[in-house]
C-alpha cells in the first residue's frame, strides 16, 4: 500500500502497520468515483477483518450509532460516572426554549450540531441571548446546548484495554513577527509541508472564512492587522486540527488517573473498541483529576490518529499499532 492510494493518512498508517505484520491488505474499491474511499479487507491465516476510514468491524453498530449522536454519548458517559457538561438537545426551531434553557444553566454556553464532525457547526463562548439566537438561526435539525466549561483541551486515544496517547490541541493561530499582517502570517504557516488541505497529512491548512473573521473581530482585529513580534493571535475558538489547529504530544505528562479516564470513556460506550476522547480540564494534566476539574466533550470512533504519529511538536506515538492489536491480537509482539 502507498500513501497516495488513500484520502486519509490515518487509514494508510493502519494499513501499513498491518502489512508490516504480514497481514494481507486489499483495497476493495480500485477504480471509479469512490476510488479514494478506504474500504479495506485484512486477512491473515483465514482471519478476516474489514475497515472503513479508521472504523473497523471491532466496533459494533450500536457503538457507531451512539457516538454519532453527541447527546447519547453524554448520557452513557455520565451513567458510567464520568464528568460531562450539563446539556440538552433541541430542535433548531425551538429558539425560545433554547434561550430559556441557556439562561437556566447560565451563560456562556456552547451550541453544536448533534451529529457534527471535524469541529464544524460548533460555537463556543456564546455570552448572551442575542448572540445565541443569531447562532441558532444558522442551524437546521437538532442542536445541543451545553454549559461552557473553561479549560485546556486534549485529544486522548485509547482502546477498551489500554491508554495509548494524548495530544494537546491548540486552536488555529499565528505568531506575529512585527511586520506581516495576519493574512500573510497564515499564508506562511500554511506553506509548512506538514500541512495539507485534506487529511493526507497530520496537520491541516488554516482556512480564512467568516468564522475566523468573527473571532478576529472579537479581538478588535482584522486580517490586515499586524501583530507584535512574538504575539500569538488565535483564529478560531475550537481546537480541531481539521480547522488548522496545532498538535502537541503530552502523553508522558498525563496523570495515571487521566489515562484511566480515557479507557473508561471507551468502555462506557457499549460495543466501542477504541476511539479518540476529547478531554477538557481546568487543572494541570500532571495532577490527579477530580469530578469537577474536567469534562469529556465527545468520543470519535474513527479518530484522526495521524496527529499522534506526526505531532506538530513532541514524540510520535503508535496509535495504528494499537488498532491492529485489537483487530489481530495474534500479531501482538
Amino acid at each position: 500500500m502507498k500513501p497516495e492510494q488513500f484520502k486519509h493518512l490515518s487509514t494508510y498508517l493502519i494499513a501499513k502497520e498491518a502489512e508490516d505484520r504480514g497481514i494481507k491488505v486489499e483495497k476493495l474499491i480500485t477504480s471509479g468515483f469512490y476510488y479514494n474511499s478506504s474500504l479495506l479487507k485484512f486477512e491473515l491465516d483465514g482471519h478476516v477483518e474489514h475497515m472503513v476510514g479508521q472504523r473497523t468491524t471491532k466496533t459494533d453498530s450500536v457503538a457507531y450509532w451512539l457516538q454519532k449522536n453527541k447527546y447519547y454519548t453524554k448520557l452513557f458517559l455520565a451513567k458510567h460516572g464520568l464528568s460531562v457538561s450539563p446539556g440538552e438537545i433541541f430542535g433548531s426551531s425551538q429558539t425560545d426554549e433554547i434561550a430559556r434553557y441557556a439562561a437556566e444553566i447560565g451563560f456562556p454556553v456552547v451550541a453544536k450540531k448533534v451529529g457534527g464532525t471535524h469541529g464544524t457547526d460548533v460555537y463556543v463562548n456564546i455570552e448572551n441571548e442575542e448572540e445565541l439566537r443569531e447562532i441558532v438561526s444558522r442551524f437546521s435539525g437538532s442542536i445541543l446546548i451545553e454549559k461552557m466549561f473553561v479549560g485546556t483541551e486534549y485529544r486522548m486515544f485509547a482502546t477498551k484495554d489500554r491508554f495509548v496517547a494524548a495530544t494537546k490541541r491548540i486552536p488555529a493561530n499565528v505568531v506575529g513577527d512585527g511586520q506581516s499582517n495576519i493574512e500573510k502570517l497564515v499564508e506562511v504557516k500554511n506553506a509548512d509541508p506538514r500541512r495539507s488541505d485534506g487529511y493526507s497529512s497530520g496537520l491541516m491548512t488554516i482556512k480564512l472564512d467568516e468564522h475566523v473573521k468573527n473571532v478576529l473581530s472579537k479581538q478588535d482585529l482584522t486580517l490586515a492587522s499586524v501583530p507584535k513580534e512574538g504575539e500569538i493571535i488565535y483564529l478560531r475558538e475550537n481546537s480541531n486540527l481539521s480547522t488548522g489547529g496545532d498538535s502537541i504530544d503530552v502523553t508522558d505528562l498525563l496523570h495515571e488517573d487521566i489515562k484511566q479516564i480515557a479507557v473508561e470513556a471507551i468502555r462506557a460506550v457499549p460495543g466501542l473498541a477504541y476511539g479518540g476522547v476529547d478531554f477538557l480540564t481546568n487543572r494541570d494534566i500532571s495532577e490527579k483529576p477530580s469530578s469537577d476539574s474536567y469534562i469529556i466533550i465527545e468520543i470519535n470512533d474513527s479518530p484522526m490518529i495521524s496527529m499522534h504519529h506526526y505531532p506538530y511538536e513532541g514524540q510520535p506515538r503508535d496509535a495504528a499499532g494499537a488498532i491492529v492489536d485489537i483487530m489481530f491480537p495474534e500479531t501482538k509482539e
